[in-house]
């Protein structure tokens, strides 16, 4: 008997190799076409964020969009991985400029409490 659940495999969590920290904030995303995707994200990394919007954006999209942090933006861009009405839409950033990543950077290692695991993690993934 197959047992179902809304826990993600085991096979998912094992894939990850970035801290991630529980942040919600609210923002909204757009893809090549114009669409737009309003909603928050309240789990994210170095390489990507658990996005939620009413409806989700396609696997395979591209996205862009800029939240505030404080007084700064962060401006991500990323590629839709995979979408479930469960877990909403996990996105990997791809091409962010270094003052975001720097601030992405610290805002995490400031949640974790280790700033060298942090380095540690990202240095590995070059």
């Amino acid at each position: 008997m197959i047992k179902k659940n809304n826990t993600p495999p085991v096979k998912t969590a094992e894939r990850r190799h970035f801290s991630r920290i529980h942040f919600q904030h609210q923002l909204t995303l757009k893809d090549n076409k114009g669409n737009l995707y309003a909603g928050a994200f309240n789990d994210i990394s170095l390489r990507g964020m658990l996005f939620w919007c009413d409806s989700l954006p396609p696997e395979g999209a591209e996205l862009h969009g800029a939240f505030p942090l404080g007084e700064f933006q962060l401006f991500i861009r990323g590629i839709v991985l995979r979408t479930s009405p469960n877990f909403g839409a996990a996105i990997q950033f791809r091409d962010m400029d270094v003052e975001s990543f720097s601030h992405l950077r610290r805002m995490i290692a400031l949640n974790v409490g280790d700033p060298e695991k942090i380095d540690e993690e990202f240095f590995s993934s070059l």
